[in-house]
């Protein structure tokens, strides 16, 4: 189970717009987020033994700063 990740992708979008960068839509924001986990999955601990804690970063890389 993803917790929140409708929550999550809105917090990113959110994020972006402040910063003036393009947002990344919300259903490929989860859509990446299940392919992590499943690709991820042997670091997932067994249901009420753990959490795998996954905090998503967006960064840009272009030439100009705008601000």
């Amino acid at each position: 189970m993803i917790f929140r990740p409708n929550m999550n992708a809105r917090r990113v979008k959110y994020g972006c717009e402040r910063l003036l960068m393009p947002p990344v839509p919300e259903d490929i924001f989860i859509d990446a987020l299940k392919q992590f986990v499943l690709a991820n999955a042997q670091w997932v601990p067994p249901k009420g033994q753990g959490t795998l804690y996954i905090r998503p970063i967006v960064f840009g890389s272009g030439p100009v700063l705008g601000l």
